[in-house]
Parts: C-alpha cells; sequence; structure tokens
C-alpha cells in the first residue's frame, strides 16, 4: 500500500475522531449545561471573562459545534486545528490536574490536535 494514503486516512481519521470529541462537548453544553456551569463556577473564569456561567456554556457549545463541522469537512484545517490545540489547553488550564484521568485524557485529545496542525496539508 501507498505510503501517502496511508498517512492521508490516517489523518482523516484522527480529525474526525477529534471532531467527535467536540461534538460530544457540544452535546453536554447543549443537553446537560449544568456540568459545565460547575465546571466554570469552581474555577476562574467567571470573575475573569463572562461573569455569566450560562453565557459561557453558549458560547461553548457554539464553538465546540464550530471546531466539530470544520474539522468533519476538513476546512481550514490549519487554523481549526490551532484553536482546538488552544483550546483543550484552555480546558487544562481551567479543569486542573486534581484528577489524573481527566487530565491524560485531555493531554491526548491536545496531542491529536497538535499532530493535525503540524502534518496539515491541503490533501486532508
Amino acid at each position: 500500500m501507498d505510503i501517502k494514503k496511508i498517512q492521508t486516512n490516517s489523518i482523516i481519521i484522527l480529525r474526525v475522531g477529534l471532531a467527535l470529541v467536540f461534538l460530544a462537548h457540544f452535546y453536554i453544553a447543549v443537553f446537560n449545561p449544568d456540568e459545565f456551569v460547575n465546571l466554570i463556577n469552581g474555577s476562574f473564569l467567571p470573575h475573569t471573562f463572562i461573569n455569566d456561567p450560562d453565557l459561557l456554556v453558549k458560547l461553548i457549545a457554539i464553538s465546540d459545534v464550530a471546531v466539530a463541522v470544520l474539522l468533519l469537512f476538513g476546512f481550514g484545517l490549519k487554523y481549526i486545528s490551532a484553536y482546538a490545540s488552544l483550546w483543550i489547553l484552555g480546558v487544562i488550564v481551567v479543569s486542573g490536574i486534581e484528577d489524573p484521568p481527566d487530565f491524560f485524557e485531555h493531554l491526548g485529545f491536545l496531542s491529536i490536535a497538535v499532530f493535525l496542525f503540524l502534518n496539515y496539508n491541503n490533501k486532508t
């Protein structure tokens, strides 16, 4: 099998996988927003950026669905994977490292986003 074809297919699989993660978080923000509100209220966010956790959850939902759709269709992959990397890094900062499984899970998603950014090309 051609190595370029394997590489392209692998990147597509990672792209779709990361999109599904963002889609899952969009779903949580829409149908179980209290999960995000509790996380936000326990962090520095309400006092730093937006004082209304409900509004912040709506903005998170919009961001997550936009990232998911763009990743699924591969539009602006270089920019959206960079944005996703920064977003996931922000999630790590907000959620902290107190819960090691969540921390490691976020590091895994971050590594996928960084990989997509570093391996960007116009065909994936």
